[in-house]
């Protein structure tokens, strides 16, 4: 299983660099806005998105459509978690990095 992670990840580092700059995940925390980074990867004939600071997971059969339920899902989370969304809204981003990694990926 960890194996297969490990190659879902170097999928996703490839379908990430694909991907347009310009679309972003904007999403409504409390009475802000806040962008969040996800990272996109291909599982068969699904893309599947997952949000880096909450752990938030879905799938749609295109991009958009995963980023779509990406929004739709974290928004239900943080309607479930307001003291998550209170810290998301207080983060205080400086960058992205991508982080390669070798030893792990075979």
């Amino acid at each position: 299983m960890q194996v297969k992670y490990f190659q879902s990840v170097s999928k996703a580092v490839h379908v990430y660099r694909h991907i347009d700059s310009t679309k972003s995940l904007n999403m409504v925390a409390l009475q802000g806005s806040v962008k969040l980074q996800a990272i996109i990867w291909k599982e068969e004939d699904m893309f599947v998105i997952k949000e880096a600071f909450t752990g938030v997971t879905t799938q749609g059969k295109t991009i958009e459509e995963a980023m779509e339920n990406l929004k739709e899902a974290i928004e239900l989370y943080l309607e479930e978690k307001p003291e998550i969304a209170t810290e998301i809204k207080n983060i205080e981003a400086v960058g992205a990095l991508n982080v390669e990694i070798t030893k792990a990926v075979r």
